[in-house]
């Protein structure tokens, strides 16, 4: 029974890593004022895209920096919460209490970072976006996400 509870929490704490990625985009457009038209969930080549009003065509028009906070704000979002839920875990005692925070920093440290890396690398999704607001070379961003990975790692490896 607690492998199957242990199961849903990980897919549960998977799909809350998703939420907190995208809403964290939605949260630094309402404080950049830009307008939220649509979210589309899970359906955007596999994927969520959220849809602005006054979203820039980054492929060709120049584009304000205000973009590349909210492009970087999905990464910004889920690291933070991932270092809360890895303070947290250290500091609650032994217990299932400690053992859900262990998993929920675990997730949290490991997927958004990795996904980092992979679209510094690959070019796409959200560093696609900050690569043309901030007008960097992938060398640099692949640096930064190399350098997330590594600090998420250690701290992976810390709790587990």
């Amino acid at each position: 029974m607690i492998n199957f509870v242990l199961i849903c929490y990980i897919i549960i704490c998977a799909v809350l890593q998703h939420i907190t990625h995208e809403l964290s985009h939605v949260l630094a457009a309402v404080m950049c004022r830009e307008k939220i038209t649509r979210i589309q969930w899970l359906t955007y080549n596999g994927g969520t895209k959220v849809f602005f009003r006054n979203e820039p065509d980054f492929d060709t028009a120049p584009v304000a920096k205000k973009w590349a906070f909210i492009s970087a704000a999905g990464f910004i979002g889920t690291n933070i919460l991932a270092y809360i839920f890895t303070v947290v875990f250290i500091l609650v005692p032994a217990g299932y209490i400690k053992l859900f925070f262990m998993i929920a920093a675990g997730i949290f440290l490991v997927t958004d970072s990795a996904h980092f890396l992979l679209a510094a690398v690959f070019d796409f999704g959200d560093v696609y976006g900050l690569k043309r607001t901030l007008k960097c070379s992938k060398g640099i961003l692949v640096i930064a996400a190399t350098l997330n990975v590594l600090i998420n790692t250690i701290l992976f490896l810390y709790i587990f």
